[in-house]
């Protein structure tokens, strides 16, 4: 749900006055947006919607995780420093009971886009971790959504934030068995 604060700010304002609310503004207006990333882990990023499928990569350590890249507006780069260094919170819930999956912390560096001018996306597509999942907790074929604050440090009080819904799949091949036993709970 994309620019989901935004709007309900919006709709309670228009509430009160009477008037209809505006239109939230279009995903390209948004000081960071959460897209996908290759599936090999390289860099690049992949526009995405809300409700996109992501096929789970299988990673070194046995796990299973998608690959995201964020991109962030020029004018964005100011609250980042000269470093261009943001402080990266990322937090994967279910959507359909707010069971918390996956959480991280991470500083990341941001580049230059090599395919939108004046946006800067990450340097490398950054892994969610989703399995295994704890006893009784499936993420694979649940739609998730992955909450994204970037942040100048650690005090930061008001971050950039964006979402995406995703529902993530098992890889169809050799991994899909493993995939199965250890991402649906």
């Amino acid at each position: 749900m994309r620019h989901a604060p935004y709007f309900a700010v919006l709709l309670a304002l228009a509430a009160c006055s009477g008037e209809p609310p505006p239109d939230p503004p279009p995903p390209g207006d948004s000081a960071l947006i959460v897209g996908a990333g290759p599936e090999d882990g390289t860099a690049g990023f992949i526009a995405v919607e809300d409700g996109v499928e992501l096929t789970l990569q299988p990673g070194a350590q046995g796990g299973f995780h998608v690959y995201v890249n964020l991109r962030f507006t020029e004018a964005s780069l100011s609250k980042f420093g000269d470093d261009n260094k943001p402080l990266i919170r990322r937090f994967a819930r279910r959507t359909s009971n707010g069971t918390l999956v996956s959480r991280s912390t991470h500083t990341t560096t941001l580049m230059p886009s090599p395919d939108a001018d004046a946006m800067f996306d990450t340097e490398h597509s950054i892994p969610v971790f989703l399995c295994p999942t704890p006893v009784g907790v499936a993420v694979a074929d649940e739609t998730l959504i992955l909450e994204v604050e970037a942040a100048a440090d650690e005090d930061d009080t008001d971050p950039i934030v964006d979402t995406l819904e995703f529902i993530p799949r098992c890889p169809t091949g050799d991994q899909e068995q493993f995939c199965r036993n250890i991402c649906f709970g």
